[in-house]
């Protein structure tokens, strides 16, 4: 049994020797070359579909990563964009302040910040960041540069509350820079609207496009706020009021209430009253066209 076993395993090794060679020589000669062409048609669509899975998981990783990457520097970019407007507006408002302090020589300004809005929404008011440390009081006229934003109505040392010109509260002596006519502006935000021109004598003459600046009237102006300041538009032909016998037109606010970084304090002037503002260079003659929307 044992021999039977070894001869058999000899003949197999044979056998298998024997064929090893005999493929070599058909390989050689060619003659294997169909079915080597074979096999590999049959294997590569299973090889090119495996590898395409691996190489679209791996692609979609890395795109991922590159879209993220792409998204978070879009969004510094974004923001840096944003950043760089605001300086450019700011360098702006600062150059056309230094020009209105140059050009009305007899007042007394200080530059400040805004730094906060009103908390609640229910009021326009804003908070700068100069105080009674920087001689700033309350019923100041604050303006940006050229136009009347308000006054001062609460102050701590290092920063004060001014209450926007459109807000309810507020009251301004003012006139009809055309006709001289004399009234005081009122804010209506709180009501739905913007300015209204009031107390006006109905003899007066105020059409629609006159421009609307603070008095230097005796009988009309409010303290501490100077002459000729910039308010606003008329922009509707004026409404009688017959309980008054008086008129009352609308004003658009010349200033721009929704874009306000930089404004000034006017702590000081040293004008006679009756007198006008010289214009500065570059100074508007006319509220713009259509006055900036305001929220």
């Amino acid at each position: 049994m044992t021999a039977f076993t070894t001869r058999h395993r000899i003949a197999i090794a044979a056998v298998l020797a024997l064929a090893c060679v005999a493929m070599l020589i058909l390989s050689r000669n060619g003659v294997l070359d169909p079915v080597r062409c074979g096999l590999g048609d049959a294997l590569s669509p299973r090889s090119s579909a495996t590898n395409s899975i691996i190489r679209e998981k791996r692609s979609s990783g890395d795109l991922e990563r590159e879209n993220e990457a792409l998204r978070q520097e879009r969004d510094a970019l974004a923001a840096e964009v944003a950043r760089l407007n605001d300086l450019k507006t700011e360098v702006e408002q600062l150059r056309q302040l230094v020009n209105v302090q140059e050009t009305n020589t007899d007042w007394t300004m200080v530059t400040a910040r805004v730094i906060a809005g009103d908390p609640a929404m229910l009021n326009k008011t804003i908070t700068i960041d100069k105080g009674t440390a920087d001689g700033i009081q309350k019923g100041m006229a604050v303006v940006d540069p050229y136009f009347f934003v308000g006054l001062v109505t609460a102050v701590s040392e290092h920063s004060a509350q001014v209450t926007l010109g459109i807000d309810i509260t507020s009251s301004v002596g003012a006139e009809d820079q055309n006709s001289g006519a004399t009234g005081i502006v009122y804010g209506l935000w709180q009501n739905g609207g913007r300015m209204e021109m009031r107390h006006i004598d109905r003899a007066s003459t105020v059409t629609n496009g006159d421009l609307i600046v603070t008095s230097n009237d005796s009988s009309v102006n409010t303290a501490m706020v100077p002459g000729n300041i910039i308010i606003g538009k008329v922009t509707e032909d004026p409404v009688v009021d017959n309980q008054s016998d008086t008129l009352t037109v609308t004003v658009a606010p010349a200033s721009n209430y929704d874009n306000l970084e930089v404004v000034a304090v006017i702590t000081a002037s040293t004008r006679p009253t009756g007198t006008q503002t010289p214009a500065a260079s570059g100074t508007p003659t006319a509220a713009p066209a259509t006055p900036s929307p305001t929220s």
